[in-house]
């Protein structure tokens, strides 16, 4: 299982798309910094994670940016929470 760590906005790279393409079943992805932006996205593969309960965004990001902490499925994650979730996971890959 790996946890995919995200971070570039998803206006000016492609990192989100490649890494969404690379999962496999029982990985998940963290949203931070710029590429909370693509919650503003209509994004059926992102909620299709979210209904899986594999997608998180770290909340602080979210509030530096202006969006709302409502993104229907993800779990909102403070920098605690951020770490245990890297503790559930075999591997975790930096996009």
């Amino acid at each position: 299982m790996i946890l995919h760590l995200v971070k570039q906005s998803p206006y000016s790279s492609y990192h989100l798309k490649q890494c969404m393409q690379r999962m496999a079943d029982g990985d998940a992805l963290l949203l931070m910094q710029d590429a909370v932006l693509a919650l503003s996205q209509d994004n059926k593969d992102l909620a299709l994670l979210a209904q899986r309960g594999a997608l998180f965004v770290l909340s602080d990001d979210c509030k530096a940016r202006g969006l709302q902490n409502n993104y229907i499925g993800c779990t909102m994650l403070d920098y605690p929470g951020f770490v245990d979730l890297t503790l559930q996971f075999d591997k975790v890959i930096s996009w």
